[in-house]
């Protein structure tokens, strides 16, 4: 459904144009139900690179000033209707300028990411957590 801008114009459809959600991850997480993640909604091109897709995140959550290489990103991965778990994304530094459609990040995607500041051992994918 497309809404009016405060001109009473439709925006011009953009089919490249995707939505998804992202959230900083916190250790608590892995206690709470999905629908108690705080997710917020953001959007992105199917055709963006992971250094584009990093810059609308940080763009959505204010974040312009920090350094995209500082934190982790992982994906939300379905194992069944009531389970998930998550994969990192993004590892290598040199698939900066890859589509970001290598990650498998397409419309309706969970994104969470987590400052490196904590060690290794403390990563979503190092816990293998299964919800």
């Amino acid at each position: 459904m497309q809404f009016k801008d405060e001109n009473g114009n439709y925006p011009k459809y953009n089919k490249d144009l995707l939505e998804g959600n992202l959230t900083f991850w916190r250790d608590e997480f892995a206690n709470f139900k999905e629908d108690k993640f705080p997710l917020i909604k953001f959007e992105f091109e199917k055709n963006d690179t992971q250094r584009e897709f990093k810059q609308r995140i940080f763009k959505t959550l204010n974040l312009e000033n920090e350094n995209p290489d500082d934190f982790f990103y992982f994906r939300r991965v379905d194992i069944s209707n009531s389970n998930f778990s998550f994969i990192e994304i993004f590892q290598n530094p040199n698939d900066k300028d890859k589509p970001i459609l290598m990650n498998a990040l397409l419309n309706g995607c969970k994104i969470y990411i987590e400052r490196k500041e904590h060690e290794e051992s403390n990563r979503i994918s190092g816990k293998d957590i299964i919800l």
